[in-house]
């Protein structure tokens, strides 16, 4: 505005002293209008970040233990970590103030978002296992054809004369190795790094599983699978990536049992979660399954972070605390600006990076004791009793509402806790922290997208008292006649939809365990056991069901694909057999009849025996 005033008041020439006032002077708006969010001096949040990984403050936990291996997550989880392994721990200790005692070049520091990628596994490994790193000739490489590497042909006279080049470059590699390594950059023993092999087997194991989800409708949450017209399964997206890298942490976990292992988490990686316990900001992952969440475990986790949330936004978020009281706390603070209340720290609420790193770290906790309250967890970890359950559910409950103060904006902890209120009959609570993460991230889809979720599961909560309603009833009528097939169908749905799958189960076993049930009541119940994905009961349904109708090849045809399912091949095909038989049979009174050898072709249950040549040799000699 001051420059075209300017232009407009000086009509006979430029006023040149004016301009160069006005250009010297912008950037200071820039400057000053983003100061709040900018302006770092004195936030100590990122160095916290790093050295309380490795040495937890309070003397609530040891100092990580030597040697250990270190899997970073998020940004922050592999940046501060590697400078403080590699930066800090060689400054000299007079430089060194707040802790001139720091030095962890022993630990070996590794992403868990990498290593699906063999560039980072090769970077690894002349990091921590050198021994089986081996370096191709840079220049001579580039110089090969393509057709020259895929057919591993000797090289052209071209690349071949730059061997002296390579030769050099490699020598002075070696030799600046040799040095870093006389100074202990890297830790003197090697560890097991996973190779390329083992990054294929990997791609590998998760084609198979991924295709078996897929044939069955279980793809998880993310998950992209897709079916070529040839029969190929191609699979993409993070999902895939991750489920990848965390077959590869476990070949590294597997291989290195004289170390132990940490994680600074950035996203689940199932097979860790028996394994993990708290330790401070982050998690330990322990070398056996840990059987229970201690009580022990709790309160130092409570403990420290009860007074680790001081240094931050203050102590204030205890038991007692409300979702209603965390959610004005964020509104006052982090949207208005209301500092009149606030006990922490006043640069901790205008750096962004901190809070949402500090939050993902609590969350990740949090997400130890969810998991052990979630359906997937395995029922011998579960709690055992309603007070083991009730103290666990008091903790997580805990952990998310110090995540969600720390920053109510972020999707990892809002997704998490809000999972968690829904699963536990807090569906307003969960609406409520969804809602309060939309007024800071209003283009985030997926928070948007989970806010409509919400909404639709109380609209059911009002359904749902219906359905409660009903089971009373049908459960009366039921006991009263238990050969009621329509009552007990519909007792087993509403026990479904109501989540009591363990009642449902319970239902169908009892109807058949009647020795006398017809192939109606059988039927029913194996196709409820579908339903449930409860494999091993349909199996024995459809045993059943094929010893009151023996002659019918649908029976077969089912029992062989659930076979199928299950990996009983050798059983499977024998089962396939029989039903071709029976087809056989039937097509030669009736021509029109069901084509079963062609409806195995196309049918997802038979997708593991489809490249068997037995599979095929079964269907031609129908």
């Amino acid at each position: 505005v001051a420059f075209v005033l300017f232009f407009g008041i000086s009509r006979t020439r430029a006023p040149m002293k004016a301009i160069l006032v006005i250009f010297f002077l912008s950037p200071f708006y820039s400057v000053m209008s983003h100061w709040w969010v900018n302006e770092k001096h004195g936030h100590l949040f990122g160095y916290w970040f790093g050295h309380d990984m490795f040495k937890p403050p309070y003397e609530v936990y040891p100092e990580m233990a030597e040697g250990a291996v270190l899997f970073g997550g998020t940004d922050p989880g592999r940046f501060n970590p590697t400078y403080m392994i590699f930066c800090e721990s060689f400054i000299p200790a007079s430089k060194k103030p707040r802790d001139p005692d720091f030095d962890r070049r022993d630990v070996y520091i590794i992403t868990q978002n990498a290593l699906a990628d063999n560039t980072y596994l090769d970077y690894i490994r002349a990091h921590y296992f050198r021994s089986a790193q081996q370096d191709l000739p840079f220049f001579q490489e580039m110089l090969r054809s393509t057709k020259e590497k895929e057919l591993n042909l000797s090289t052209n006279w071209v690349a071949r004369a730059f061997s002296p080049v390579d030769n050099a470059m490699m020598g002075l590699g070696s030799f600046v190795e040799g040095k870093r390594k006389a100074r202990g950059l890297y830790p003197a023993k090697e560890i097991y790094t996973p190779s390329v092999k083992d990054s294929e087997n990997a791609y590998l194991q998760y084609m198979s599983e991924a295709a078996f989800r897929k044939a069955n409708n279980q793809l998880k949450p993310g998950e992209i699978v897709e079916e070529t017209p040839d029969g190929r399964i191609l699979v993409q997206g993070q999902a895939a990536v991750m489920a990848i890298n965390a077959l590869l942490t476990k070949v590294i976990f597997d291989e290195n049992p004289d170390h132990e292992f940490y994680i600074e988490e950035s996203m689940p990686l199932e097979w860790m979660y028996p394994h993990l316990s708290p330790f401070g900001i982050i998690m330990k992952i322990n070398r056996e399954e840990v059987p229970a969440i201690t009580e022990e475990m709790l309160q130092q986790d409570h403990e420290f972070w009860s007074k680790y949330m001081d240094r931050l936004i203050g102590n204030w978020v205890d038991e007692d605390t409300t979702i209603e009281e965390v959610v004005k706390f964020a509104e006052d603070v982090y949207l208005k600006g209301d500092f009149s209340n606030f006990k922490g720290d006043p640069k901790f609420v205008r750096d962004d990076w901190g809070q949402k790193a500090f939050s993902q770290l609590r969350s990740g906790i949090a997400g130890i004791y969810a998991w052990r309250l979630g359906p997937q967890c395995p029922e011998h970890l579960r709690p055992k009793t309603i007070e083991e359950e009730q103290r666990l559910l008091e903790e997580a409950d805990f952990a998310f509402r110090q995540s969600l103060a720390l920053c109510p904006s972020s999707p990892e902890a809002v997704f998490r806790y809000s999972n968690l209120l829904a699963m536990t009959q807090r569906v307003d609570d969960a609406i409520l922290i969804t809602e309060t993460c939309y007024k800071f991230d209003y283009e985030n889809q997926g928070i948007g997208q989970l806010l409509q979720q919400l909404h639709r599961m109380k609209q059911g909560q009002a359904q749902l008292g219906q359905i409660q309603n009903s089971i009373q009833n049908l459960e009366q009528m039921y006991l009263s006649n238990k050969t009621n097939l329509d009552v007990a169908y519909k007792l087993m749905s509403n026990y479904v939809l109501t989540l009591r799958t363990n009642d449902a189960v319970r239902v169908m076993d009892e109807l058949l365990a009647d020795q006398n049930a017809p192939a109606e009541t059988i039927l029913t119940v194996a196709s409820a056991y579908n339903d449930l994905k409860q494999y091993e009961r349909l199996e024995s349904a459809l045993i059943r069901l094929v010893e009151v109708i023996p002659e019918n090849p649908e029976a077969w045809f089912d029992l062989a694909g659930t076979q199928a399912l299950m990996g009983k091949k050798e059983l499977a095909l024998q089962t396939l057999s029989k039903t071709m038989e029976l087809s056989r049979a039937r097509r030669a009174k009736n021509p029109s009849a069901v084509d079963l050898a062609r409806k195995a072709r196309g049918d997802h249950r038979f997708n593991a025996l489809r490249v068997s040549p037995e599979f095929q040799r079964v269907l031609i000699n129908q």
